[in-house]
């Protein structure tokens, strides 16, 4: 998984670990994780500027983690 910051508002770096771990992986799970982490940040940084509360954001982003999660693992299913 990729390691992200856990407010939902900043943008998240990949440290030297995430990226030997991405090389190994498929690319299709790459691929989901990285759509995963921007419409995660990109959701979080929108609540926050429409003034919703920090514990809110955090639950939705959470909720949108989930779903990709479940993506992840129905294609993993399927192979």
């Amino acid at each position: 998984m990729i390691a992200a910051n856990p407010h939902g508002y900043r943008s998240a770096t990949l440290g030297k670990e995430v990226k030997a771990r991405r090389a190994k992986r498929p690319s299709a799970y790459v691929a989901i994780a990285d759509r995963c982490l921007q419409r995660f940040i990109k959701k979080g940084f929108r609540l926050l500027l429409a003034g919703k509360h920090p514990n809110k954001v955090k639950v939705a982003c959470a909720r949108e983690m989930v779903g990709f999660v479940r993506e992840s693992l129905n294609q993993a299913a399927a192979v």
